[in-house]
């Protein structure tokens, strides 16, 4: 379990294994149901490893409060990891 550190290494890996995927989709694949992750982790973790072409600036705000939603969500223990972030 982190301790409130993103976890970048699981990140790169996602993002090597689904190169199809946007910066941004592999983003919120990694946080989803991550409740320990701060919103001052996220949102500094975002800045440094999503892409901006993979967003619209004026719209970064509400992405972060969407983004941070996506820790309250719930997984069942030893259930991969699935993306359902909708139109990102």
């Amino acid at each position: 379990m982190e301790t409130g550190n993103f976890p970048i290494s699981e990140y790169k890996q996602n993002l090597v294994l689904n190169p199809y995927w946007s910066s941004l989709t592999c983003f919120a694949n990694i946080i989803m149901g991550r409740k320990n992750l701060s919103k001052n982790t996220i949102r500094n973790s975002f800045n440094e490893l999503v892409d901006k072409d993979d967003y619209v600036n004026s719209e970064k705000r509400q992405l972060s409060k969407f983004l941070y939603s996506l820790t309250k969500e719930h997984w069942h223990s030893g259930e991969q990891r699935k993306t359902s972030v909708g139109s990102i």
